[in-house]
């Protein structure tokens, strides 16, 4: 990898490491490890959330209804819903960069990648 891709990469990364994305993340996540119960409870919404993300075959949006309204409770405690709105927010950023990426680089990806 040339230099000059070396460097902004490097850059990219220290802005995302410093972006609010990320710090208030990096603050949710740390509240969130000291309560070890909850944070069972939120991992386990997010493995099935993304169980249900990689599931062909069903209605998703009646899925991911029904895993919300099953994860109720823990969708209104604020610091579970915070970290959950915060990972959002960081997987966001990571996609949007990734697809800036793509759209910019003239490389050849089949549709159904």
């Amino acid at each position: 990898m040339s230099g000059d891709v070396v460097k902004c990469t490097e850059a990219l990364v220290h802005a995302m490491l410093n972006s609010e994305e990320y710090q208030n993340y990096q603050r949710y996540e740390g509240e969130l490890r000291s309560k070890p119960k909850l944070r069972e409870q939120v991992d386990e919404f997010r493995i099935r959330n993304y169980h249900l993300q990689k599931q062909e075959g069903i209605d998703l949006y009646e899925e991911v209804d029904n895993l919300e309204r099953e994860f109720e409770h823990i969708r209104k405690n604020a610091l579970a819903n915070a970290y959950l709105e915060a990972e959002l927010a960081v997987c966001k950023m990571m996609q949007d960069t990734q697809t800036a990426l793509v759209k910019s680089l003239n490389i050849s990806i089949p549709d159904e990648v």
